[in-house]
């Protein structure tokens, strides 16, 4: 399988009268030094009555050079996002550590004749567990009291999304097929006639569709549990919400919109299928920007994982050619 594979204007200014979620998702603001900047507005961090400016009007904008700390707030952040930095360290302290703990997992059950079958479903479920461990950690003891849902964007549920998610799927599901093949196509031939002494980099996505195809039906169904219902929303809150919520106050939305979505793709470490995850990345990351809500990109995330379930299956089964 080839196809998703597991995988300015001076004059607009902020108005306190207007619901912030009926304002443009970015908007310019001149520093304190002149320069023109842009810089997320309420729809994406949220109005909070911890931020105000010197007239006194709750819900400013945190880069605000008039931005204050509200005299009755516990919170050192206008936003309530001061979690957002240990949360991010938290995880990639438990990504690179979860990595040695798989090694040790499969050579002690090797030493001691554990079920593979157990082994693997313990080493498949330790990066997900420590990464959500290090988040929720991090919100408990730097949120400022803020509420769970809020925090983590998943307070505005509609049944909507739903049908929504299914849409999105089949609307770009070609589409990304077509840039799937392209690039299968592409790194072929960059490691027959450019760089073959590259071979083992640019075939991961080809050794991981063959290692799919072939393990044990049970291990299998482990990935796929894993890859449906665990992945699209830890993947989902490590890179929408928390990645990317914690660089667009320091580098600007667009760049942190980019940056997530290709540090998104890349941590995959498949080549071949890095376009396509970098497209996926950046169509969730705008889902969410757009809703200010993480339920959509998650269940775009999970059908899109469920639908390259299903295709391995039938190559597994013979229905489907490989």
């Amino acid at each position: 399988m080839r196809h998703g594979e597991m995988a300015g204007t001076d004059s607009l200014r902020y108005a306190p009268a207007i619901s912030p979620h009926r304002l443009p998702h970015l908007r310019s603001q001149r520093g304190s030094r002149g320069v023109l900047k842009l810089a997320p507005i309420a729809k994406l961090c949220g109005k909070s009555p911890a931020c105000v400016d010197d007239s006194g009007t709750e819900g400013c904008l945190p880069d605000s050079p008039n931005t204050r700390q509200a005299p009755d707030s516990d919170c050192s952040s206008p936003i309530h996002d001061s979690w957002l930095a240990p949360a991010l360290t938290g995880a990639a302290i438990a990504y690179l550590a979860s990595n040695l703990l798989t090694s040790l997992i499969y050579d002690l059950s090797r030493s001691h004749d554990i079920p593979d079958i157990m082994s693997y479903s313990i080493a498949v479920m330790t990066m997900p567990l420590l990464v959500i461990a290090a988040v929720m950690a991090s919100y408990v003891l730097f949120a400022c009291g803020e509420p769970f849902l809020k925090a983590f964007r998943l307070e505005k549920w509609r049944w909507s999304y739903i049908p929504m998610a299914v849409a999105l799927e089949t609307a770009f599901f070609i589409p990304m097929a077509l840039v799937a093949l392209a690039s299968v196509k592409a790194t072929e031939y960059v490691r027959d006639n450019v760089a073959p002494e590259w071979a083992h980099y640019l075939d991961t996505s080809q050794q991981f569709r063959e290692y799919l195809l072939n393990m044990d039906w049970n291990l299998f169904m482990v990935v796929a549990a894993v890859s449906v219902i665990v992945a699209p929303v830890v993947e989902e809150i490590v890179f929408r919400r928390i990645l990317f919520s914690f660089m667009s106050p320091k580098i600007g939305v667009p760049a942190a919109f980019a940056a997530a979505s290709v540090i998104f793709a890349a941590i995959h470490f498949r080549v071949a299928d890095f376009p396509t995850l970098l497209a996926l990345g950046c169509i969730w990351q705008a889902l969410y920007i757009y809703h200010s809500s993480l339920y959509l990109p998650i269940l775009y995330h999970s059908f899109h994982n469920a639908v390259a379930v299903l295709l391995v299956t039938m190559m597994r089964l013979g229905v489907m050619p490989v």
